[in-house]
Formats: C-alpha cells, sequence, structure tokens
C-alpha cells in the first residue's frame, strides 16, 4: 500500500486525505483478514499548496506534481520489482502519472490498474463519452486514442448529411424557391 496524498492537480481542496481516511477505515486490516499479505509503504512526500509556487496557470503545481509522481513511480516500480502488488491510494488523478509511470518501468511496458474513485465513471459508450475519452488521459492510457476518429467522422458527416439535405428542401420549403420554380 503506497498513500499518494496529492491534490494539487484538482481545483478542489481536500482529496489529500484519501490515504488516511482509507488506512482509517482499517483497509489494511481488511486485507489481512481475507488472508493477503499487506506492506504499508507510507505515503510519497508533497508539497501543501499553501507552501508551493503555482507557476504556469496553464500547467498548476507542474514541477511539485512532477516530483511526486516522480517518487510515487519509482516506490511503484520497486514494489514490482520486490514481487508485490502496489496498491496506490490518493489523491487526484494526477497520480495516475506516477502509478503507471512505475509499472511501465518495473515491466519495460505499460502496466494495467484497476481505478476506484470516489465516484463512478461507469459511462456508455455514446458518441460523447467516445470524444471525452479520446479527450482525457483514459483513452491514452487505455491504448485508444484512435477512438477520436469515429465519432469526429460521424459528426463531420453527419452535419454535411443535414446541410445538403437542409439544401435541397429548401428548393420546397422556402416560399421564394417555390415562387421561382413555378415561374419556370
Amino acid at each position: 500500500m503506497i498513500g499518494a496524498a496529492l491534490d494539487l492537480g484538482s481545483g478542489r481542496r481536500g482529496v489529500d486525505m484519501g490515504p488516511s481516511a482509507i488506512r482509517y477505515a482499517q483497509l489494511g486490516e481488511r486485507i489481512e483478514e481475507m488472508g493477503l499479505p499487506i506492506h504499508d509503504h507510507g505515503n510519497v512526500r508533497t508539497g501543501m499548496v499553501e507552501a508551493l509556487d503555482q507557476g504556469d496557470p496553464s500547467a498548476r503545481y507542474w514541477s511539485a506534481i512532477k516530483r511526486t509522481c516522480e517518487e510515487l513511480a519509482d516506490h511503484v516500480a520497486a514494489t514490482v520489482n520486490d514481487g508485490e502488488m502496489p496498491l496506490v491510494l490518493g489523491g487526484d488523478h494526477s497520480i495516475a502519472i506516477g502509478t503507471l509511470g512505475g509499472l511501465a518501468r518495473a515491466h519495460a511496458a505499460p502496466g494495467g490498474v484497476v481505478w476506484l474513485d470516489a465516484h463512478t465513471d461507469i459511462n456508455t459508450p455514446t458518441i460523447g463519452v467516445l470524444i471525452y475519452w479520446a479527450n482525457q488521459h483514459t483513452a491514452l492510457v487505455a491504448g485508444i486514442w484512435w477512438w477520436i476518429f469515429f465519432p469526429v467522422l460521424l459528426v463531420v458527416t453527419t452535419f454535411i448529411g443535414l446541410f445538403l439535405l437542409a439544401v435541397s428542401m429548401n428548393e420546397y420549403i422556402d416560399p421564394r424557391s417555390r415562387l421561382g420554380r413555378s415561374e419556370r
């Protein structure tokens, strides 16, 4: 178990309390009750937002997030190399950088994660969801970045079709077009 009490990537404070709350709820003890060994590696170091420079507003606290994710990647890789399965407790979604980076370092290939969140991310794969996934890290992590092609193609084709339909129907609907047609 590795804690990553990071909330610098989130626009909302408080998610840094996640690892403490999960430990307080006795996750480690419950895992041991199932007969599985658990080793708590503690938390990686994170900066306090009040003591950090925000830096570039379009990539707020990037240097601090990067430092924390590098340390997290080191812990995840070491845990995997020791034959253990890392269980990372977070924090905001930026911990995915360190978690996936550590797995990739340990396996020399992308790893897999089971992501449990405070809210459900269960979605029906609609066009909107596909575009969202393609625009977010989810599509890249899942290796399905090309999903953006199909929704964009569908949207472009739909709008071209609607435009052509409107142009062809305009002759029958627009009174000025009907007058011009009857004069011919």
